[in-house]
């Protein structure tokens, strides 16, 4: 999801893939809770230019797009409830261990309380939970096989 260059990426994965072979992913979607705190993220530091959001690896359609009319697609939506003592400990849970958000948050330097404050909220608007206290994200991705024709 994270590679720089979509294309080249994909292109790659189908060359080292055997005829007959089949790649597996499994990347979260852009409507997704991921995709909007990717959004948060590049509203504080935008990708650099032609770099397109990761999160484009979660639509089935960009998959067609990025593997071509010859292999066939398989990629149901799947989902699962990742909960959290509150949305700060969320937010807190991400800063430190969750690669891009620990990256940008050290890029951002003074800028990093306002970035937080718009995960908070991003946070806060994909809860799911019940109680009101705890939070429970619904976790979007899609379960993504690509088959490689045998020839």
């Amino acid at each position: 999801m994270f590679a720089p260059d979509q294309e080249q990426t994909a292109s790659e994965l189908l060359r080292v893939c055997r005829p007959g072979g089949r790649i597996g992913m499994v990347n979260w979607t852009p409507d997704s809770y991921v995709g909007e705190l990717f959004r948060t993220i590049g509203r504080h530091l935008p990708p650099p230019p032609g770099v397109r959001p990761p999160v484009l690896w979660g639509s089935e359609e960009r998959l067609h797009e990025l593997f071509g009319p010859g292999v066939s697609i398989s990629a149901p939506r799947r989902s699962f409830l990742w909960r959290f003592p509150s949305a700060e400990h969320q937010v807190e849970f991400f800063a430190t261990f969750y690669g891009p958000t620990v990256k940008t948050l050290a890029a951002v330097g003074d800028r990093a309380a306002a970035l937080r404050a718009d995960m908070l909220e991003a946070a806060r608007r994909f809860d799911v939970s019940e109680d009101g206290d705890t939070l429970v994200l619904r976790m979007d991705y899609l379960e993504a096989v690509i088959h490689k024709p045998a020839r």
